[in-house]
């Protein structure tokens, strides 16, 4: 018999790499257009500087802290728990999978305006 562990975690990865990847894209994609989006807005409330960024991997994180304080409501609902697992499951396939490190692309100290040009032409490539 499986544990619930076990249960969530190929429930969670059967999402992330199911129906959920077809209606939305691959993660970076969809996560980077967010990302350039969230950016847009909180530039134009005035609560991000011009120079910085808000990055698919940023989304991906803030995405999985949505889950944290759902889960802080409600401990043992399980869905939460599950999307928390896929959240964490997409980053390690968005950063570690693809750089072989926990080094998060574009370095931090590396991050400029130019993220937003570089994420467009990726999208624009891949369509």
């Amino acid at each position: 018999m499986r544990s619930a562990k076990e249960r969530l975690m190929e429930e969670a990865l059967a999402i992330i790499t199911g129906d959920r990847r077809t209606d939305y894209g691959p993660p970076e994609r969809n996560f980077d257009r967010i990302a350039l989006l969230h950016t847009a807005y909180m530039r134009a409330r005035g609560l991000l500087r011009n120079d910085a960024v808000i990055t698919g991997v940023d989304v991906c994180r803030m995405q999985g802290l949505v889950k944290v304080g759902r889960r802080i409501e409600t401990p043992n609902h399980e869905d939460s728990l599950r999307d928390s697992l896929g959240y964490a499951l997409l980053e390690i396939e968005m950063v570690l999978e693809k750089n072989g490190s926990w080094v998060d692309w574009p370095a931090r100290e590396e991050q400029s305006i130019d993220y937003e040009a570089e994420v467009l032409a990726r999208q624009q490539a891949a369509e």
